[in-house]
């Protein structure tokens, strides 16, 4: 059975060398390669590698790999919209902004200011006077 599946394994490579050969002989000048022929190509790396199947179909190896990160990313997100997940944006709870701030010097003296609807150029001003103040 093993060889079978090995038998299988390659004549999706060789299939998918006779694609991208066919298109190569058809294409116009400096024609971008297909969505379609992407696919094999990704298919088929995922049964033998990307060094190989670059190699086998002439691809630069890192177009393909990033082809097949690319395609891995997209199919988690058709899977969950198939299982009829829907991300919903939350409602903001609060508009009001806020912040942290930690000031650490190099004697190790450090504090932290924990600030709610003020303006970034207060919370400067503030961990400025403060840290004026502390030396």
């Amino acid at each position: 059975m093993r060889r079978n599946s090995s038998r299988d394994s390659s004549r999706s490579l060789l299939r998918a060398r006779q694609r991208f050969q066919k298109w190569r002989r058809t294409k116009r000048g400096r024609e971008r390669i297909p969505r379609a022929l992407w696919s094999v190509a990704v298919k088929v790396a995922a049964q033998h590698g990307v060094n190989k199947t670059a190699r086998a179909l002439g691809l630069n190896h890192n177009a393909l790999k990033a082809e097949v990160e690319k395609q891995a990313e997209g199919t988690v997100s058709n899977e969950h919209s198939s299982s009829g997940f829907v991300a919903l944006p939350l409602p903001a709870l609060s508009s009001v902004p806020e912040c942290a701030v930690e000031v650490e010097n190099s004697k190790g003296q450090k504090f932290r200011i924990h600030f709610k609807g003020v303006a970034t150029a207060d919370v400067l001003s503030v961990s400025r006077a403060l840290w004026d103040d502390q030396r």
